[in-house]
């Protein structure tokens, strides 16, 4: 609604730049805002001093652990496919779409 009024009001083109300019001023707004995430150190190593890989192995392990419990469950796997099918649906159709044109 206030997006078409803009286009209305000011043009299309200068729509999207005064969207641009309430992004930014809003994104630096955000960097103002304190941080709250308290990450405790590694006893073993800090992730300064620690390879790319062991850091990503890492992390993909944690990743796994919380998710590996999500997708057993049986009501889980219900949600994922149905929040897939949307993507999947629309990926089909402008697939069908393109053949079609062609």
């Amino acid at each position: 609604a206030i997006g078409g009024w803009l286009a209305e009001t000011y043009g299309i083109r200068n729509s999207f730049f005064i969207a641009g300019v309430g992004s930014a001023i809003c994104s630096l707004g955000y960097t103002q805002l304190p941080e709250t995430l308290k990450v405790k150190p590694s006893l073993h190593q800090t992730d300064h001093e620690a390879s790319w890989s062991s850091v990503a192995g890492k992390h993909a392990r944690n990743w796994w652990a919380d998710v590996q419990p999500l997708l057993e469950s049986p009501n889980q796997q219900a949600l994922i496919a149905m929040s897939i099918v949307p993507s999947l649906r629309w990926s089909c159709f402008t697939t069908v779409v393109a053949l079609h044109a062609t």
